[in-house]
């Protein structure tokens, strides 16, 4: 059973530690602020069965990259992820 709630609660960890990680006080606080201003958006991104699978699966291609030290395929992930959620938001809009 999906649980939206938590999947948003640990996509915010998992972003957050991201930004930690990069000792990027500003992004930190940046994501932060997007994210709770964006938790409706997230609801309506992650209600969607497929997004809320491929979240999980974009959040593995990012951490296995950053665990790589492969800037360029970290910074693909990232954005691949984004991407995917804009896509998917939009389509409810």
């Amino acid at each position: 059973m999906r649980n939206i709630e938590n999947m948003m609660l640990l996509d915010r960890e998992f972003h957050l530690l991201v930004a930690r990680a990069a000792k990027n006080d500003v992004l930190t606080e940046l994501l932060r602020s997007l994210h709770e201003r964006s938790l409706r958006f997230w609801f309506i991104s992650l209600n969607a069965p497929a997004q809320y699978e491929s979240v999980h699966d974009q959040h593995n291609a990012i951490f296995a990259a950053i665990h790589q030290h492969d800037p360029d395929k970290s910074e693909a992930a990232m954005r691949a992820h984004i991407e995917s959620f804009r896509t998917n938001v939009s389509q409810f809009l």
